[in-house]
């Protein structure tokens, strides 16, 4: 299954900071083995991450300036994707390589992991109302993606966590931080462990 996700500030479709395209499947073989966790086959899902090329990133773009026409496109399905590089030439996704993520319950979270679910943090956010355990996540090579950072040309080293709950309103928790791989500073993210929230956003709330 793959789902196409758009990312925006204020819940202006406009304000777009990130596209994705992920691809999901369903299970693990049995026997994988993330730093001392194993996951038995059919209880997790292991996730791929792509860019979009520029035609397909700039005709979602477009239809996103404005309200309404963010409201026809269908964000949470692979359709729109596959309509706005219909006909368009070279290739339109690239995979991001080291950056895939395996997702579970609660038991992906045990150890050092997630530490912002752990009562003790009190700066961490609540889960929204009705969520129950939700969904957890991390990058299958825990020890971080390496990647090139696109503002300053620098190479850079990618950990990540991830939270999704459903609930009343559904939320995705990002512990997203990197560090300069030559010198070790901190590039993003927050020190102390608290995520990133972000709500998801209706058609009807646009």
């Amino acid at each position: 299954r793959c789902v196409l996700a758009a990312y925006y500030f204020d819940r202006d479709p406009r304000r777009i900071f990130r596209l994705r395209l992920y691809a999901l499947r369903q299970g693990v073989s049995a026997g994988s083995h993330v730093d001392g966790w194993e996951g038995p086959a059919g209880r997790w899902a292991t996730m791929s991450l792509y860019t979009l090329g520029p035609a397909a990133e700039g005709s979602l773009r477009s239809a996103a300036a404005s309200a309404a026409a963010a409201a026809s496109v269908p964000w949470g399905t692979g359709d729109a994707l596959v309509r706005a590089w219909e006909g368009m030439a070279g290739p339109e996704v690239s995979y991001l390589p080291g950056c895939d993520v395996l997702w579970g319950d609660e038991g992906v979270s045990q150890g050092n992991r997630h530490s912002y679910l752990r009562a003790s943090e009190k700066s961490a956010p609540a889960p929204p109302q009705g969520a129950g355990g939700g969904f957890h996540a991390i990058l299958i090579n825990e020890e971080g993606a390496v990647l090139v950072s696109p503002l300053s040309g620098r190479t850079i080293r990618v950990r990540d966590e991830l939270s999704l709950w459903a609930g009343t309103r559904g939320e995705l928790w990002i512990n997203d931080r990197a560090v300069d791989e030559e010198t070790g500073e901190r590039v993003y993210g927050d020190p102390g462990g608290t995520p990133y929230v972000l709500q998801r956003i209706d058609a009807a709330d646009k």
